[in-house]
């Protein structure tokens, strides 16, 4: 078992030393490579994602756990926006594919999106805490333009329009091809 870590992850919990996937051999994986099980102490939680053709599950965060996933079939590309580091804050991006696992830390802002026109994109994961609270941030952009629209215009620039779909945990790509296909319908083309 790797050492216990703190820090950017906010969890005292074994981290991979790599975000990569898992060969067939590895079956059942070690626990190390099961973050979201490996040295977590009161909960977790299991879930499975399924992210629709040209879908995106939204800017969110959880303040209470951190989230990894394993792509059980698809590809995609996933995100977060690092936390703690400073004046150098960096956005972290993955392409990932079937086998591979990746790790969103405890309180980091991360989103997904399936750029696959005819393919799902399914993961198994999980959380560091039994019942993990998501924020969603199109949410947080809704209710600050409509109580406090100054906040909005000072940090999103003035007149910014929170899109209908910003409180949506999946929406769709907007430029997808043709109308009304995504999600559960394959569409020719995402963008």
């Amino acid at each position: 078992m790797l050492p216990y870590t703190e820090g950017v992850y906010g969890t005292k919990m074994s981290m991979p030393s790599f975000d990569g996937g898992l060969s067939p051999a590895d079956s059942p994986p070690a626990q190390v490579y099961w973050p979201g099980f490996t040295g977590v102490s009161y909960g977790r939680s299991l879930v499975k994602f399924v992210v629709g053709y040209c879908g995106i599950v939204n800017l969110h965060t959880h303040v209470n756990a951190a989230e990894w996933n394993t792509v059980i079939s698809g590809s995609g590309q996933v995100s977060y926006y690092q936390a703690n580091t400073g004046d150098n804050p960096q956005v972290v991006v993955m392409n990932v594919k079937k086998g591979d696992t990746f790790v969103f830390p405890r309180g980091t802002v991360h989103w997904w999106v399936n750029y696959s026109p005819n393919e799902q994109l399914v993961t198994v994961g999980g959380f560091t805490a039994a019942f993990p609270d998501t924020a969603i941030l199109g949410s947080l952009f809704m209710k600050t333009q409509s109580f406090f629209s100054v906040i909005n215009d000072a940090v999103l620039g003035q007149g910014f329009k929170p899109s209908s779909y910003s409180t949506d945990l999946f929406p769709l790509l907007p430029n997808r091809y043709p109308s009304g296909c995504g999600g559960t319908t394959p569409c020719t083309a995402c963008y």
